[in-house]
């Protein structure tokens, strides 16, 4: 009976060993199987957005507050295996503070490349005057990181996140950090500095010792086991242990795309871009300030298509239509673009040639309108009833009293006195060449005498004009 039993009982212990190993492998699923890359856009995609980006191919912007900042939401705990430990309750942060690299940049703010190395936490480390600061490396190079990395810097020197040292381990270590304005002046107290590195083929924050952390915060510090976890909902700290979800990334390059993504930072509805940057100047050593980052090459291209202004066009003058450039002509060479313009200039000039005067005659009508209104105004004067003797001349309206209207005023005088010598009865004949002198209606004057200049039918007077037809006051006509 025992010869029976016997291979049902060592059969039955096969099948129950069996049967639990397959239980664990099924509650670590991811640390069993290795996936790629591909396998953080998914895990991600609830908690932000993916962006396609030309440096780095794909990358995760969080759905935060603004000014919000990478390793400042959590705190510190020493590991026996793997030196400083970054926890967090933020959803993503099983992936963005333990692989990968954190970028930034102005036109889209905190950006998380992914990586496919795990670690405590990928930063860099200060101490000195009395404070402990870390900050976030930065990615180097193109594409996805791949392996370990050997760059150090943060990538900008807001990232720098600074604590007194006595809160350094603090659980709400959130409460003690320095602000942003005065990151510079704090980096420059500090000068000791630490970075991950690799020991015994794993990443290790080693930084300060415990021994030196117990004394700096006055209290002892505990350490704790990192764990496997199944998932990220499974990451917890307990007492003496650290449940990490960790699952190991081939270096594979993912073949396919997020579902959901963006595909520039014009598209992003969240950005987590800085409310204040560092005050100051930068200090030697430190990464650049975000103050002094620059757009993307894309996006001052797009900003300098928004601010192009149309092709000038020749100015019109009023009443006319605006003048356009001529095209180019789809002709061969016997009617080129010359050919055009001299077929469009052909009717113009004929039509200005039309409207132009021809020279001599350009000064005609004026100087003619100018000489009737003269002899109209003298024909008034001559009909204008004559002052009797030794009465004072009167300033006409028109003129002002002076030399020409005492000479004319003398010929009026001489003229009557003739007039008086005539006998009855003999009509008075003005001469032809008294009748009009000068364009004007005047007394014939006394025969064998010229009178003076100016006086009628004596020399040139000064009138309104310097000559026969002449412009008005020595004046060039003026075209209207």
């Amino acid at each position: 009976m025992e010869t029976v039993l016997r291979p049902l009982k060592h059969a039955l212990v096969t099948l129950v060993a069996g049967l639990f190993a397959l239980s664990l492998a099924a509650a670590v699923p991811a640390q069993a199987d290795r996936v790629n890359i591909g396998f953080f856009f998914n895990k991600l995609q609830p908690y932000g957005t993916w962006v396609r980006n030309d440096e780095f191919n794909y990358v995760f912007v969080p759905e935060v507050r603004s000014g919000w900042r990478p390793y400042v939401h959590g705190r510190w705990v020493l590991t026996n295996d793997y030196g400083w430990y970054w926890v967090s309750d933020e959803p993503f942060a099983w992936a963005t503070y333990h692989y990968g690299r954190w970028g930034y940049s102005a036109d889209m703010g905190w950006f998380w490349v992914p990586g496919t190395v795990w670690a405590p936490a990928w930063v860099s480390w200060r101490t000195g005057g009395d404070y402990v600061g870390w900050a976030p490396l930065a990615p180097h190079g193109r594409g996805y990181v791949i392996g370990y990395v050997d760059y150090y810097e943060p990538p900008i020197l807001e990232a720098w996140v600074f604590v007194p040292e006595r809160h350094f381990v603090a659980t709400n270590i959130g409460s003690y950090v320095i602000p942003v304005s005065d990151v510079n002046v704090i980096f420059a107290e500090t000068n000791k500095s630490y970075h991950v590195d690799r020991h015994d083929g794993r990443v290790v924050n080693a930084f300060l010792p415990r021994r030196e952390v117990t004394k700096i915060v006055g209290k002892e510090i505990e350490t704790y086991k990192v764990k496997n976890a199944s998932g990220p909902s499974e990451t917890s700290v307990e007492k003496d242990s650290i449940n990490a979800f960790r699952p190991e990334i081939g270096d594979a390059k993912p073949k396919e795309a997020p579902k959901e993504a963006v595909k520039g930072p014009d598209e992003l509805k969240n950005k987590p871009v800085l409310t204040e940057t560092a005050k100051g100047n930068t200090p030697k050593g430190a990464p650049p300030s975000a103050a002094e980052l620059k757009p993307s090459r894309a996006g001052e291209a797009k900003e300098a298509e928004g601010q192009k202004t149309p092709p000038e066009t020749e100015q019109a003058q009023p009443g006319q239509a605006p003048a356009q450039k001529p095209e180019k002509s789809a002709g061969g060479p016997g009617k080129g673009q010359g050919a055009e313009k001299a077929e469009k200039k052909a009717p113009e000039a004929a039509e200005k040639k039309a409207a132009t005067p021809k020279a001599g005659e350009e000064n005609k009508q004026p100087a003619k309108a100018a000489k009737e209104a003269g002899q109209k105004s003298q024909a008034e004067k001559a009909r204008a009833p004559q002052e009797p003797k030794g009465a004072a001349a009167q300033p006409s309206k028109a003129n002002a009293p002076g030399k020409k209207d005492e000479a004319e005023s003398q010929a009026q005088g001489e003229a009557k006195k003739q007039k008086q010598a005539v006998p009855a009865g003999v009509a008075e004949k003005p001469s032809a060449r008294g009748a009009q002198r000068g364009g004007r209606l005047e007394p014939p004057a006394p025969q064998g005498n010229a009178g003076p200049p100016g006086a009628p039918g004596g020399g040139k007077s000064k009138g309104a004009h310097s000559g026969p037809g002449g412009p008005p006051n020595g004046r060039p006509p003026q075209n209207h």
